[in-house]
């Protein structure tokens, strides 16, 4: 299951990992708890190779609006500490996939 982090536990996640997912979401959000399987599903076929974390922007106002985060779900793929792409909106797991693998190097 995609780990929830707060703003103070980002920079570390995020430069911890060489590529990391990460959800921006609400609680109140119907598409966002539609995405919520899509993403687990997403995490567990892609093993090792992506780290999903979910961002409430309820409780991290700050890295929205620092990644600037207008709706959600927003997906952004970072990839050694930078962002490199990202999906706003709920979309088919084949689209999550296809952002990941688009972005490999």
């Amino acid at each position: 299951m995609a780990q929830t982090i707060t703003g103070s536990e980002f920079g570390e996640v995020i430069l911890k990992q060489p590529a990391v997912l990460a959800d921006f979401y609400s609680e109140t959000c119907v598409p966002c708890r539609q995405m919520m399987p899509v993403l687990e599903e997403l995490e567990s076929e892609l093993g090792d190779r992506i780290k999903a974390v979910k961002i409430d922007v309820a409780r991290s106002g700050d890295l929205a609006d620092k990644y600037g985060v207008r709706a959600v779900p927003t997906f952004v793929l970072f990839k050694n500490g930078r962002e490199t792409a990202r999906i706003v909106g709920a979309v088919p797991k084949s689209q999550l996939t296809e952002l990941v693998n688009s972005s490999r190097q």
